[in-house]
């Protein structure tokens, strides 16, 4: 796990303004926790074949597993019910939690 990468993402989407995050679309610049990855740490890489390959780029550039990616991209959070209702704020603590090792299942928004 690369947890300087990981509160790098955290910081940049707290930075963001809101019209800038959603965890069920990619558009652009407005994407979620794996699109927002991939646009700090892969930004090299031909785009052309997202969504369907964001998040195991994003998983390999914060070098988290397959388990962790999947519990961070697809919000397999305690309370979650519907990607679309995530505020950002949740998901900058979601990957500040990853990062500080707590156990996945230790987290609710």
């Amino acid at each position: 796990m690369n947890k300087e990468r990981l509160e790098q993402l955290a910081d940049h989407l707290e930075k963001l303004p809101p019209e800038k995050f959603s965890m069920d679309l990619w558009c652009g610049t407005t994407c979620c926790i794996a699109g927002h990855t991939n646009l700090l740490f892969n930004a090299d890489h031909d785009f052309s074949d997202l969504p369907s390959s964001a998040a195991s780029l994003a998983q390999e550039a914060l070098g988290i597993d397959h388990d962790q990616g999947a519990w961070l991209f697809w919000a397999e959070w305690e309370g979650v019910r519907d990607l679309t209702e995530i505020p950002k704020a949740d998901a900058v603590a979601a990957v500040r939690n990853l990062a500080s090792g707590e156990p996945l299942g230790t987290f609710s928004c």
